[in-house]
This record gives structure tokens, sequence and C-alpha cells, in this order.
């Protein structure tokens, strides 16, 4: 890609299963707040299994909680979630969690172009800046929106508060899962759907305007948009 800049501004970028690898750094993050819990006598049932973490990755953290301990009170909800992001930040200073290959040299190359680049989660804020801080995105990524932050229910909503924001609406969305799709669409934007996290079935994509199998394929597809 060149530094010409296209008709495009900006690119909003999900999180979890689009910059980062999440399911070997969430799952056992989930564990040890689980069992956690269960020390505290928090709860009582058993660990959910890898397969019923990966099913709430993109919610919103309510839904996530009460998908995975549906009957708990809103107490063990709160505090399972604050044992869920001290867990992930500490493994994340750590150094545990990896970005996909290639995020760091295609972000770079698209910001010397001229694009802002921006995040916009589902997940809390202190988990998602935590991200962007460890694993050195401070300086190729604008703002993280999360919704976290911004108490946001569904991401076309976040989605909206960001071009509200940035002022412009020619912008990009760039994720992993339906939620992603729907919100870039919800809100008139373009949708590179990203098919190399394993978290969705391959249909939640299909309404994307592309998809790319690699995250280094995503400057191709900026070539084809400008």
């Amino acid at each position: 890609m060149d530094n010409k800049i296209n008709t495009y501004e900006a690119l909003l970028f999900d999180l979890d299963g689009t910059l980062f690898e999440t399911g070997e750094f969430a799952i056992p993050a989930f564990i040890k707040t689980f069992e956690r819990l269960q020390s505290q006598g928090r709860y009582s049932g058993p660990i959910p299994t890898a397969e019923a973490i990966v099913s709430t990755f993109g919610m919103v953290m309510d839904d996530l909680w009460h998908q995975l301990i549906p009957d708990a009170h809103p107490n063990v909800l709160l505090e399972a979630g604050n044992i869920l992001v001290d867990e992930e930040v500490a493994l994340l200073q750590s150094g545990v969690g990896n970005l996909y290959e290639g995020v760091v040299e295609t972000l770079r190359r698209l910001k010397d172009s001229g694009k802002r680049l921006y995040v916009a989660s589902n997940g809390g804020e202190r988990y998602v800046k935590a991200v962007v801080h460890y694993k050195g995105l401070d300086d190729l990524i604008s703002y993280a929106y999360t919704a976290g932050e911004f108490a946001t229910r569904r991401k076309e909503e976040l989605v909206a508060r960001i071009l509200t924001d940035i002022g412009t609406k020619r912008a990009i969305m760039v994720g992993d899962r339906q939620s992603d799709v729907v919100a870039g669409k919800t809100n008139g934007l373009p949708v590179i759907g990203c098919d190399f996290s394993g978290f969705g079935a391959v249909t939640e994509l299909s309404n994307a305007d592309y998809v790319i199998r690699k995250f280094t394929e995503l400057l191709d597809v900026m070539e084809k948009l400008g």
C-alpha cells in the first residue's frame, strides 16, 4: 500500500479475534476467575467449558456473565467481572497473549498513509486499554472505545458514538463477528470481516463486503477500496 490517502479517513477495529489472539489468553483467565469465585463461596457450579467461554466472545460484559452464570446474584456477576479483569491484566503484564501476525506492521502502514485508527470493542475499558498498552499499540491507536466506558449495550451504538466523536462517516469497520458486521452496516460503513479467529461460524461474516484470512490482507483490500 502506498502513501496515498483514499476516500476513507478512519478504520474502526474490533479487538478480540481481530487484533488480539484471545482464545489461549482469555480461557485461562476465565478459569482462574471461576476458581476464585468457588474459593470465596460465591459460585458452586461447574467451571464452564472452553467452548462455552468462547461462545461469549464479542458480547458486552452483562450479557457475557448472564450467559455463563444465568442465575447468579448481581453482586456475584459484578465480582466476577472485576476478578476477570484483574486476571487478564496480570497476564498481560507478564507478557502473555499475542497480537495476530502482521498487526503492528499493517497498522503502522495504515497510519503512515493518513488513516486514523480506533478500537471499537464490547469489552471492558480496563482490559481493552491494557491490551492496547501492553501490546505496543499506544502510538498507533488514536483511541480505544469500549462498551465498558460508554455504557453501550450493542456495538452499533458504540460505532455511532465513535463516528460522532471523530466527525466523519468515511470510515471502515473491521471485525470477526456478526456483531461487527451489523454495527458497520447499521451505521452505513463498509465492513471487512476477519476470518482467522475461529470463534464464530463462517456465516457470521456472510454480509461483510470483504473477508480476509490473515491480517496483512487488509492492505490489499484498502487498495481496492481506494
